[in-house]
């Protein structure tokens, strides 16, 4: 089974009761073997927020240019992300600034693309204006608060980074 997304065909498939979709047949079989083995759920109906825990150990472990999300909703690699930010940190420039970082910036912490990556760097020229970001988005909200309870990657991974910015 799978869903078309633009020209594409990508895998899908239902565990746990959620849909997990793919950009890599392999790679989410073997998302699926992993719950099978690694995990007492299997099977089982698991609220999103559990099934994320699970998957984002997966995701993590298996360190990939693929990805998986859960009903629609990127599983994200929160070792990855903030190894990244912490290296955008001390080198604060746009060369820094990773696809995968500027994605989670504006998919999951209360910012806008700013039409693209450049413009999003213009906003945010400067550690200053990154920390004043993360203390309140351009909703007003603090970073570390945005994403629903049910999102857990994505709330550890604005933890970790607010507390690297301590704030």
């Amino acid at each position: 089974m799978g869903v078309n997304i633009g020209d594409n065909m990508r895998p899908e498939k239902i565990i746990c009761g959620h849909k997990i979709t793919s950009n890599n047949d392999k790679y989410l079989d073997d998302a699926i073997e992993f719950m099978k083995h690694k995990t007492n759920v299997f099977g089982q109906e698991q609220s999103e927020s559990d099934l994320r825990r699970y998957l984002s150990i997966y995701v993590v472990e298996n360190t990939s240019n693929h990805w998986l999300m859960c009903d629609g909703n990127s599983i994200w690699d929160v070792k990855k992300l903030t190894r990244q930010f912490s290296k955008l940190l001390k080198n604060y420039n746009i060369g820094n600034l990773t696809n995968y970082l500027y994605e989670f910036f504006h998919l999951q912490c209360g910012s806008i693309a700013h039409y693209n990556k450049s413009g999003w760097f213009d906003e945010y020229s400067n550690k200053n204006r990154l920390k004043q970001f993360f203390q309140g988005n351009e909703y007003g909200q603090p970073v570390r608060d945005y994403s629903p309870h049910w999102h857990y990657d994505a709330r550890e991974a604005q933890t970790k980074m607010a507390d690297i910015l301590s704030v």
